[in-house]
């Protein structure tokens, strides 16, 4: 379908820099956001680029940028948490799930609220 872009985040390996690209080199894994994600190329500023570690899965990279951005919206931008306050995390489930209890660093299952 003309016109259609597909997919927002992905991964892949990088074929090549800027000049002005920093932390970031060819050959590295990475994860990314841009429109049309789902490509065999791709050109994306370096901003919407993260070097995954090493080891990591690509399709477990590419599961990762939305998911994430989404979940920092949501607790830090949106209801403006702060270190020491807490928060309950209701009905999340999947990759949300995830991100939440990475940045509320929740550990604990029999936790109704966690600390951040």
């Amino acid at each position: 379908m003309p016109g259609l872009t597909l997919g927002f985040d992905g991964s892949g390996y990088v074929k090549q820099i800027g000049s002005s690209v920093t932390g970031i080199k060819a050959g590295d894994m990475v994860a990314f956001v841009a429109p049309g994600a789902i490509a065999t190329l791709i050109r994306v500023n370096s901003t919407l680029v993260h070097v995954l570690p090493k080891g990591m899965r690509s399709e477990d990279g590419a599961s990762i940028p939305l998911v994430f951005m989404a979940a920092y919206q949501s607790l830090i931008e949106t209801a403006r948490l702060s270190q020491g306050e807490r928060v309950l995390i209701h009905s999340a489930a999947g990759g949300m799930l995830v991100e939440l209890r990475y940045f509320t660093q929740d550990t604990d299952d029999s936790q109704d609220s966690v600390k951040l």
